[in-house]
């Protein structure tokens, strides 16, 4: 917590352990077999800790090493990362799909990562 200088690191202790207790009560009160959460603050890992159970039976309890089967959740993660290098200009919509993996086998006439609607949704602007 040494980077963490903007903010009281007895407020962030204190809010820590909150979050702490917070997260441990939802999981009873929701009955969630397990989780993991993880807090940064300045860059710097503040919380690593995990809830319950990985599996229930035989039970294994939960580790903050656990991998989670995600499945179509890391379509939204992936959408959301594609887009956040859109915006700081690194990524086009219309660049082609090269650089993937090699298992993907993409060819140089592939279509580019996203349609003309993809883009012109990109486009739209709020006024």
């Amino acid at each position: 917590m040494r980077r963490m200088a903007n903010l009281d690191r007895n407020a962030l202790r204190d809010a820590l352990a909150y979050v702490d207790r917070w997260v441990a009560f939802r999981r009873e009160f929701r009955d969630i077999p397990g989780l993991v959460i993880a807090v940064r603050h300045a860059d710097e890992l503040a919380l690593s800790k995990a809830y319950g159970f990985a599996q229930l039976d035989p039970p294994v309890p939960m580790t903050t090493r656990y991998v989670f089967r995600i499945a179509s959740h890391s379509k939204t993660i992936t959408a959301t990362a594609i887009m956040q290098l859109v915006e700081r200009g690194r990524l086009r919509l219309d660049d082609p799909r090269l650089g993937v993996h090699p298992v993907a086998h993409v060819r140089r006439d592939d279509p580019p990562i996203a349609q003309p609607r993809e883009r012109h949704h990109s486009r739209w602007n709020p006024g």
